[in-house]
């Protein structure tokens, strides 16, 4: 909802004094559209990579830590425990104290260490973070449970979690996230009862957005849930995105490392602290089981590699793993075998005594290794998801690994354990028998293994289309796996493009778009390159040149989305709507959850009154994002215009009774109960959500206008709605004309006329000051309305009714202050 909005039509119609309240109140908006977004709104900002060259450090536990081959404990030992799994994102385990980085504080991470079990070798499924979790979750290898890669695939339904295992064990289970990457909407919740994944007032950036939330934000929800289910068999996974890129350490973190990748650690290191202390506060530690593992590593400048997701080198597949059940697992105890986080779900189902679900990959640790040892697979498949470079599928066993793709890799980790010197052409008979691994896993055709399909393909209709408007001259014939580039051959180019954003912080823009043009021109297919340079032509006026960029990482890559999203942005910010809603069309087919398009689509829609269509993308939107500031009220007006407003409000009651706390949700759906003249109904659901969030002002704002408008008699309450009204103002300290225009609306109903002017005058005064738009463009309303009251105090009638009545204060009513000190 948009204040500036709401508080304008409410002025405005207080200017018109001959219409009585039933009638203006019909005609309010409780939720103003949002005037229309420009083009680069909607053109994600590809975030700012310094070039890194962090030296790997070798792994070392501690000395006093006794070695291991399998946990100390045997099958059902904890069959009476709660389980907590914390996973850290993008974490190294050469980063991490008790793995030998004595340039780091991790107390926590570290106090777990000394009290259960270490893991020195472990193995993540893929440098991604989907694939990792959902392994975690299942037990299974990325090609066994289909979520392969980020945003584009999904946990499948066929699979049976470690939550569902443990609801259908008696055990009541919630995760918390903090990355959109694992929304519910790519299956990861199957199983959990309570499954928070929103990410609260983040800005909609469209296609390559990654909203997420800070490691605090997210524990204290989870602290908040354990401390109401202490009593209950639980299950809570909590999941920390902190150390992912980009970086932006709290303080005194920021300050106290240089490395930002180790000040996040650190920080979320502190909040893990939090979750061990409750667990000590709530006696429970000695019976729960505690799992704490990364998901994958970062690349920090080695092999190229500035973060992760393409490579699978050990520097971004090598993670922490640490279990602890308060005393009674282990204490210093070190497992230096290989694992992998394919291992939790059958470990931990063998400790807790429940029987697992089916085969799985993983095995259980707390049995000894097989004497002939076992291979471990890795794989990435999102350099062909993202860029349609080649996927790379791995096999490690004991310390020999094994990478297959265009170029076939092999290294002895035990000599050799930061993967610099490639035995491949030196050891074919070993090479062979590695690659005879993969064969038995992934099936004889490991090119078709490793060919994933990330989006639809564009049909002969689409490519037309494209064509038609000047773009996809390429064939988009999609070549075999051993055909496109290799991934590390792409790592420099990526950090060149990455070297853009420091030249043009450092520099300017001209000399960043200099150095692009060099680039792409070097490398006329680089699609990162061509796109960034687009991103930037379109930022600094130079639209001609950025269609055309945006037009050659299209030709490049015909079966990729973004460079149709970007044109669809381009067109919008042109003025060439139809060219703009045409290609948004076809990203919102090939991308049927894409937010940024389906908003933009429904908005240029709106604007050419094409209803119908404008509300079927506004039904897709909601509930891919709830918490939208605006999808909501516009569904409202898109429903509503064609005669659907009953089914706006259906589609707005199903959302909340999904999920209560939606505000946006809740001032559209009375918004659209008012209009039914449902006004009982929307007083409730306005009451309703001031209780859920009383710090949300917007509900509140709302229900005060309705309080003092609504026609039916009994529902009016001018005292109460004073008391809310007065109540919003002090909290923003009298210096929002949003509320203060509201304000004066009110005074101006029950006759206190005199304050009325006086509240008008201040919040106009704010609002042409103001360099908030928000604020400043509600100052010709403010003016208007503020003129009737004058002329209503001039006459002694009441400007809402016309009749006559006191316009002076009563004895005991608030004096407004005029206090300018501060803003909210």
């Amino acid at each position: 909802m948009v204040d500036s909005d709401t508080t304008k039509e409410v002025t405005q119609a207080a200017t018109k004094r001959p219409r009585a309240l039933w009638q203006w109140v019909l005609g309010i908006g409780l939720l103003g559209c949002a005037g229309v977004l420009t083009a680069m709104r909607y053109m994600p900002r590809t975030q700012e990579h310094k070039t890194l060259n962090v030296e790997p450090k070798p792994i070392r536990i501690a000395a006093d830590f006794e070695t291991r081959d399998a946990l100390p404990a045997k099958r059902g030992d904890f069959e009476n425990c709660n389980l907590l799994i914390v996973t850290f994102d993008t974490t190294r385990a050469d980063r991490i104290g008790c793995y030998g980085n004595a340039e780091i504080k991790t107390p926590n991470i570290d106090r777990l260490a000394r009290e259960g079990v270490i893991f020195s070798r472990v193995t993540a499924p893929a440098p991604i973070t989907l694939p990792s979790h959902a392994t975690i979750m299942t037990g299974l290898y990325p090609v066994h449970h289909g979520a392969r890669a980020n945003s584009r695939f999904r946990l499948a339904d066929r699979n049976e979690t470690l939550a569902e295992v443990l609801e259908s064990n008696g055990f009541r289970t919630a995760a918390v996230v903090s990355s959109f990457i694992l929304d519910s909407r790519f299956g990861i919740d199957q199983g959990f009862d309570e499954y928070d994944d929103k990410m609260e007032g983040l800005p909609d950036k469209g296609a390559l957005a990654v909203p997420d939330r800070p490691a605090d934000e997210t524990n204290e929800i989870a602290l908040e849930w354990l401390r109401k289910h202490a009593g209950d068999r639980f299950f809570l996974w909590t999941h920390f995105y902190d150390p992912h890129h980009p970086w932006h350490p709290p303080e005194p973190y920021a300050s106290e490392y240089t490395l930002p990748y180790d000040a996040e650690i650190a920080f979320a290191d502190s909040q893990l602290g939090e979750l061990l202390d409750l667990l000590d506060e709530l006696g429970l530690t000695e019976n729960t089981l505690v799992v704490f593992a990364g998901d994958h590593g970062e690349g920090l400048g080695q092999h190229d590699e500035v973060t992760h997701a393409f490579l699978i080198y050990e520097s971004t597949i090598q993670v922490p793993l640490i279990i602890r059940c308060g005393s009674r697992l282990g204490g210093r105890t070190h497992i230096a075998r290989p694992v992998g986080l394919v291992d939790i779900m059958p470990t931990v189902l063998s400790l807790l005594g429940i029987d697992a679900p089916g085969k799985m990959d993983g095995v259980d640790l707390t049995q000894p290794p097989k004497a002939d040892g076992r291979p471990l697979f890795m794989e990435s498949t999102q350099a062909l998801a993202d860029h349609g470079w080649s996927s790379l599928l791995g096999v490690m066993e004991g310390t020999t690994k094994y990478i297959y793709g265009p170029i076939e890799e092999l290294y002895d980790l035990s000599k050799d354990p930061f993967e610099q010197d490639d035995l491949a052409a030196r050891q074919p008979d070993r090479v062979a028998a590695m690659k005879a691994h993969l064969v038995e896993f992934y099936g004889d055709d490991l090119t078709a293994a490793g060919m994933v399909q990330p989006t639809e393909e564009l049909t002969a209709e689409e490519l037309a289309k494209l064509r038609s408007l000047g773009y996809a001259g390429g064939t988009g014939e999609i070549p075999d796996l051993v055909d496109r580039p290799h991934p590390k051959t792409m790592m420099k180019l990526l950090a060149r493009a990455y070297q853009s954003h420091r030249i043009e912080r450092e520099q300017g823009a001209d000399a960043a778009i200099a150095y692009l043009e060099e680039l792409v021109q070097e490398h006329p297919d680089f699609t990162v390159g061509l796109e960034r340079l687009g991103v930037l032509y379109a930022r600094n006026d130079k639209p001609d040149q950025a269609e055309e960029a945006f037009a050659q990482s299209l030709n490049a890559r015909p079966d990729r989305v973004q460079p149709v999203f970007l044109l669809a942005g381009l067109n919008k910010n042109r003025g060439k709507t139809s060219e703009a809603i045409e290609l948004y069309r076809q990203v919102a087919r090939r991308s049927p959850q894409d937010f940024g398009a389906l908003r933009a689509l429904a908005e240029m829609l709106l604007e050419r009154g094409e209803y119908g269509e404008a509300a079927e993308y506004l039904i897709r939107a909601l509930p891919v994002r709830p918490r939208s500031e605006d999808v909501p009220d516009l569904l409202v007006t898109a429903l509503s215009a064609t005669g659907r407003a009953e089914e706006a409000i259906g589609l707005l009651n199903e959302q909340l009774e999904r999920e209560p706390n939606l505000p946006m949700v809740r001032n559209a759906l009375a918004r659209a109960l008012t209009g039914r003249q449902q006004f009982k109904e929307a007083v409730a659901v306005l009451r309703e959500g001031m209780k859920l969030a009383p710090e949300k002002r917007k509900l509140g704002n709302n229900l005060v206008i309705l309080l003092v408008t609504c026609p039916v008699e009994e529902l009016r309450n001018p005292h109460e709605a004073i008391l809310l009204i007065e109540r919003l103002c002090d909290q923003t300290r009298y210096q929002d004309p949003r509320y203060l225009n509201t304000l004066s609306l009110v005074y101006s109903t029950v006759r206190r006329i005199d304050e009325a002017v006086a509240v008008a005058e201040k919040a106009l005064r704010i609002a042409s000051e103001s360099d908030r738009p928000e604020f400043s463009q509600l100052a010709p309303s403010i003016g208007l309305a503020l003129e009737t009251y004058k002329q209503a105090q001039r006459a002694g009638v009441n400007p809402m009714t016309g009749r006559g009545g006191a316009t002076t204060k009563p004895a005991d009513s608030k004096e407004s202050p005029e206090d300018d000190s501060g803003g909210e």
